[in-house]
């Protein structure tokens, strides 16, 4: 910027009658000295390469953002999966949980059908052994 500046001084200063040199005719010549037109034509090139580097830096952006973008389409993607997944394992531990308290109920209707089971046969023997002796 500051070389851009320096560049566009010189050339207005330069057109002021005391620095350019007027020719016969409908020609005009402004004469510079070489160091300041060898710098004005650094500072062009840099100029156009500068502006060529912000154009490919800016299709460089655009990329990235187009590739963000895709990567956080991604992210909500998966992150919908986890949350389906999620869902799924808490209505496998609610299963779960119902399938252990029917374990649950089951083993105590075992232990009171096998309870049953030996009163029933101690009482028949009991039953016996009283009818033996009474009778």
């Amino acid at each position: 910027m500051n070389k851009i500046l320096k560049i566009l001084v010189s050339l207005l200063i330069l057109t002021f009658p005391s620095f350019s040199q007027t020719v016969t005719g409908t020609d005009s010549l402004i004469c510079l000295p070489s160091k300041v037109l060898r710098e004005a034509i650094v500072d062009i090139k840099k100029t156009d390469y500068l502006e060529t580097e912000i154009e490919l830096l800016s299709k460089d952006t655009i990329n990235l953002k187009s590739i963000i973008t895709y990567k956080d389409s991604q992210i909500v993607v998966l992150d919908q999966q986890k949350n389906n997944l999620t869902l799924e394992i808490n209505s496998y531990k609610g299963i779960d949980s119902l399938r252990l308290e029917t374990i649950n109920i089951l083993e105590k209707e075992v232990k009171k059908q096998k309870f049953l089971k030996k009163a029933t046969g101690i009482g028949g023997i009991i039953l016996v052994i009283l009818v033996i002796l009474f009778v």
